[in-house]
């Protein structure tokens, strides 16, 4: 019960793929999409956060946990490789994008919610981004 809203929000971050997938490498396409989908939902930070601490603190959650962000990863990846990326780049690009808000999110989570969740993902996502890579999608 905990993870099922999560798992149904795995759709919302792939449609952050419009205009990305077509526009950019897989790579930026899938970074810039998990943080549009962060950046658009704001009012689930508090339920984010609650449910997060109950998911660090449960194993069999955690383990759960695990298998949405790969389900997420799968989604992206696929969606990537319909617009026309190579196979190996779309999943590597989604397991990169997917990795990296996972950390954010317990780094969040760890802070207690003092740190932003956006700043954290910027921070992970920074040795990867291109620099003056057009950001008016985000």
């Amino acid at each position: 019960m905990a993870l099922a809203w999560t798992a149904a929000t795995g759709p919302e971050l792939v449609n952050q793929l419009t205009g990305l997938a077509d526009a950019a490498p897989p790579l930026q396409a899938a970074l810039r999409a998990v943080m549009r989908h962060v950046d658009q939902h704001p009012e689930q930070y508090a339920l984010s956060l609650a449910v997060g601490r109950l998911i660090e603190q449960t194993p069999s959650l955690r383990a759960r946990s695990h298998e949405k962000y790969l389900l997420w990863e799968d989604l992206l990846a696929t969606t990537l490789i319909a617009h026309g990326a190579p196979s190996t780049h779309s999943r590597m690009a989604s397991a990169l994008a997917l990795s990296g808000l996972r950390l954010a999110v317990r780094e969040w989570i760890a802070s207690d919610g003092q740190q932003p969740l956006a700043g954290l993902l910027a921070e992970a996502y920074h040795p990867f981004l291109i620099p003056n890579q057009p950001q008016q999608n985000l």
